[in-house]
């Protein structure tokens, strides 16, 4: 499988005109990545995480210079398959990995949250797992998300993990916070709660990210509590600590066929 990489650039101040599409150096990425794959960037990095082969690989773009560096194994772990990466950056630029980790052995799951060692511009090494469900589960989590603000320096950092749990009794969406943990320690400190529980038989999200401000979060997910598959949103205005009631935003019987993600402007309000 081939991936053609596609930066685009909005000027807000100048919206009249299509946005400008620069191709990286006409960069291929070679790798049967199934369709699981997150980038994202900070400073004069582009960074870019993928499956293939159960293990997970990170490359690096470097912007001015125009040129990919080559890929980096950043986890692979003998009868244990890797999937759904996520990847974020803090304002500091250090990289924070979330993937799925199974384990072929015990047949149980993980929602790992990783630290990268270092600060952008080169490919960083990551710190040990660090287990954000505790508790490993028996079955796959149907979708995982991580959002990042602030940072170490300023003692504002905040790292949001979003899942919905397989070991429930209901459908629950559920969100844990850790403010600048300890991040050689395999344990999560972090606080749990919840956006949803108990009102759908079948989800598919969420999606999470910071507002501009590092504070509000906003969460978007399909659940079928109406009959049909509607998109539904809640707003979190403590980092994650606790949310406000779910809205629904779409009506009918919409065709997704992928889980929602939602974006947040520069501005405040803006959303996608």
């Amino acid at each position: 499988t081939t991936l053609d990489v596609i930066v685009s650039s909005w000027d807000l101040t100048n919206l009249p005109g299509l946005p400008a599409v620069v191709n990286l150096s006409n960069a291929t990425i070679t790798a049967a990545t199934m369709g699981q794959f997150e980038m994202t960037a900070f400073g004069n990095s582009l960074f870019y995480v993928y499956n293939y082969n159960n293990d997970l690989y990170l490359r690096r773009f470097d912007i001015s210079g125009d040129s990919w560096d080559a890929s980096e194994t950043v986890v692979s772990t003998m009868n244990e398959v890797m999937s759904s990466p996520r990847l974020e950056v803090d304002n500091e630029g250090y990289l924070y990995l979330g993937y799925q980790q199974y384990n072929s052995g015990s047949g149980n799951y993980q929602f790992v949250v990783r630290r990268s060692v270092v600060q952008e511009e080169v490919i960083p090494g990551f710190h040990a797992e660090h287990y954000m469900t505790g508790t490993p589960r028996s079955a796959l989590f149907d979708h995982i998300d991580i959002a990042v603000a602030g940072d170490s320096t300023t003692g504002d950092l905040k790292v949001v993990a979003a899942y919905q749990d397989p070991m429930t009794p209901a459908l629950d969406i559920w969100t844990t916070v850790e403010h600048d943990g300890d991040w050689t320690d395999p344990a999560w400190s972090g606080t749990y709660n919840f956006i949803n529980r108990g009102v759908a038989t079948a989800i598919r999200g969420p999606d999470i990210e910071f507002s501009p401000n590092g504070v509000f979060v906003h969460a978007v997910w399909l659940d079928d509590r109406t009959g049909d598959d509607n998109l539904f949103t809640s707003i979190s205005f403590t980092g994650g600590l606790n949310w406000r009631p779910d809205k629904q935003i779409s009506f009918g019987t919409p065709v997704v066929e992928d889980v929602p993600q939602i974006v947040t402007g520069s501005a405040m309000g803006n959303i996608a």
